[in-house]
């Protein structure tokens, strides 16, 4: 009887270690996810700002998302961005524009993650 319970407890800690694994690299994985799309704004804002001329003024931003988009102010249709990206944490595509003066300098995810290595 005594062996059946340390059987259980040990396929139970396995069973434990493993979904923690396998939750750490889910986790890992949107996290990648998240940091490339992160950088397809930051790239997005910059080829923004230098159809602009690069200028460091706040007008070299945009005010929308969506000017990322859809940028028609040279005349022509530029698309900085292909696509709003999904926040993988959040399942949407919801993220947090960093604005100065209303113009968007940076975006932010959402998601407030908890620490997993606790």
């Amino acid at each position: 009887r005594m062996k059946a319970l340390v059987a259980v407890a040990v396929l139970a800690g396995l069973a434990a270690s493993a979904s923690y694994n396998h939750a750490l690299r889910l986790r890992h994985e949107k996290e990648a996810e998240r940091r490339f799309a992160l950088e397809q704004f930051e790239t997005a804002l910059r080829s923004y700002a230098s159809v602009r001329g690069g200028q460091a003024d706040l007008l070299s931003h945009p005010e929308s998302l969506n000017d990322l988009l859809e940028d028609r102010a040279s005349g022509l249709l530029r698309r900085h961005l292909r696509r709003l990206y999904i926040d993988p944490f959040t399942g949407v595509a919801d993220w947090v524009p960093v604005r100065e003066q209303g113009r968007i300098v940076a975006v932010r995810s959402r998601a407030e993650l908890p620490d997993l290595d606790r």
